[in-house]
């Protein structure tokens, strides 16, 4: 089990994240500053754990790619919610024309940063798994693509670490 609590940080981010944004406009700087400042250290985490995990990748005994395929897909399923609070924050952002374009950008990077470091440690896991030659190199980059892109990403994070447990060679 403690092998996964590397990879909570990725969805802990974004709740940090959507927390501090929630506590902006309160009146409690302190509290404000807080999130904000955890929300950044764990993005930096977040980051830096996503760079390591394609780094060793190749080398790597301790986790194999049924485990971390699972990490993955558990990581893209806990981040729904995320993404339907900015979907829905977004929304109500157009009902006040005056800070609806701000309120998109906003949403917007929020979405980019978050699809960038849960697609990077996928890029990770999917290629720990083309290097145990569970997958073919053309798979392996299709499915690297396929992770920075939302809604894709999580049904092929689902497919893939499905096919890799039941180990069958057959194509998604």
């Amino acid at each position: 089990m403690m092998k996964y609590f590397k990879t909570i940080v990725i969805p802990l981010s974004m709740y940090f994240m959507l927390i501090g944004l929630s506590v902006l406009s309160s009146d409690n700087e302190l509290l404000s500053k807080f999130f904000t400042y955890i929300s950044f250290g764990l993005l930096v985490m977040s980051l830096v754990l996503g760079i390591y995990f394609n780094i060793i990748a190749k080398k790597t005994r301790v986790y194999d790619s049924k485990e971390m395929l699972l990490s993955n897909m558990i990581i893209k399923i806990v981040e729904i919610p995320g993404y339907l609070y900015v979907f829905f924050v977004g929304m109500l952002g157009t009902l006040f024309m005056q800070f609806a374009i701000a309120v998109w950008i906003l949403c917007f990077l929020f979405d980019a940063i978050c699809i960038f470091l849960s697609g990077l440690y996928a890029t990770a896991c999917i290629r720990k798994t083309y290097y145990e030659n569970k997958i073919t190199k053309r798979e392996a980059i299709t499915f690297s693509v396929l992770s920075y892109i939302f809604v894709v990403d999580v049904v092929v994070a689902i497919l893939l670490y499905f096919r890799v447990k039941g180990e069958k060679n057959y194509e998604i």
